[in-house]
């Protein structure tokens, strides 16, 4: 039997026809396609982004711009707002100025005509920052050179009446009512003493006070720890 009679045989049991046989490819070629769209839907669903995610990141980016811009706008603002500030003491024209948010005290100097040549620019930090209602002071260096005059003078008499480290009274510049403050030694022996400095000039040692009448080696004991000379 040769090989076309075997298939002619086969297809004869198999009962299929030459219809039949059209009809099994053309279910194959659905089949394929059907597979074929099956696989190009999957394809799309996780190769292209979802419309609706991409509208919603769209959204936030944009409300994100907006956000940063209307930061953007109220510090623009915020720098632009006027502030008011008196400034007064040495400079040409004292009175009241209106200037820009965030002006120094050198641009409230400058609106105001600048320094006097009598100002201390030492009391005055140019570069500080101005707050609205604020008053500015500029010194005289006259007066400075006072300040510091007079506290120069109240350390130095501070100093020559009581040692600053032991708060000890000096014999040789203390005053009466300082010299009262020592354990035993009243009005009358505070006078003697004074008295003494005065006829006898300065004490050379703190055991010189025992020569001052009233003062014997029971009272000298009793206050040489808070005297010095």
């Amino acid at each position: 039997m040769s090989f076309l009679d075997e298939v002619n045989s086969l297809k004869q049991k198999a009962g299929i026809s030459k219809p039949n046989l059209a009809l099994v490819i053309g279910i194959g070629v659905l089949a394929l396609g059907v597979l074929v769209f099956g696989a190009f839907q999957l394809w799309t669903a996780f190769s292209v982004p979802d419309a609706a995610f991409i509208q919603e990141e769209t959204a936030q980016e944009e409300s994100q711009d907006q956000a940063e811009q209307q930061s953007s706008e109220t510090r623009s603002e915020t720098n632009q707002s006027t502030i008011y500030v008196h400034i007064t003491g040495e400079v040409v024209s004292p009175g009241m100025y209106q200037l820009p948010g965030g002006s120094r005290v050198s641009q409230a100097i400058d609106a105001a005509g600048g320094l006097t040549e009598a100002a201390d620019d030492r009391s005055i930090n140019l570069a500080r920052e101005l707050s609205d209602g604020e008053q500015i002071i500029v010194t005289s260096k006259q007066m400075q050179t006072d300040l510091e005059k007079q506290g120069s003078n109240s350390t130095t008499a501070n100093d020559q009446s009581f040692s600053s480290a032991t708060q000890k009274v000096n014999i040789n510049t203390a005053t009466k009512e300082e010299l009262m403050t020592l354990d035993g030694v009243g009005e009358a022996t505070a006078e003697k003493i004074i008295v003494y400095r005065q006829e006898h000039g300065s004490f050379s040692s703190i055991e010189e006070i025992k020569e001052v009448s009233g003062i014997g080696d029971k009272k000298y004991e009793a206050i040489k720890e808070s005297i010095t000379v």
